[in-house]
């Protein structure tokens, strides 16, 4: 659902229909929403990233690292290759600069805190995804809400 309404969206916007600040709207509802999921957050993540790219092309480093921040505080996969593009956006900020930038050792931190809290949270996903009979899924989910209580 939030596919498609993403794509209708991004279209309107092209075809000079809707303003950008509707789109960002939208994408910060799926972020909220869809963009949660571990396993397909990223896409919606992605998704917000290209638009920006195309409609904002003056962002600053500062916006473009907040935003790859709150992508990497949500356990998800695929965040592995968020924090690649971040570490060689480091890497080319420190050849010019001489030093490595101030946000690295913090957002790498974050990043193995998440990934950790996703590996813990996959083992329950794949335990739901793999139950065939009502009762079963049903007795797996609920385990499921117990560990994200707990958690």
């Amino acid at each position: 659902m939030w596919a498609a309404r993403i794509a209708h969206l991004v279209k309107a916007h092209e075809a000079g229909w809707v303003e950008a600040a509707a789109v960002r709207n939208m994408f910060e509802q799926a972020c909220q929403v869809a963009g949660r999921a571990i396993q397909t957050g990223a896409d919606v993540w992605a998704a917000y990233r290209k638009f920006e790219e195309v409609t904002d092309c003056e962002q600053s480093t500062y916006e473009f690292i907040a935003f790859v921040e709150r992508q990497l505080a949500i356990p998800m996969v695929g965040s592995e290759q968020v924090m690649e593009e971040l570490e060689r956006h480091a890497a080319a900020e420190q050849s010019s600069t001489g030093r490595p930038p101030a946000y690295l050792h913090r957002v790498r931190k974050l990043h193995a805190e998440v990934l950790s809290r996703r590996y813990a949270r996959e083992q329950y996903e794949t335990m739901v995804a793999t139950a065939t009979a009502p009762a079963e899924v049903e007795k797996r989910w609920l385990k499921y809400l117990n560990f994200e209580r707990r958690s």
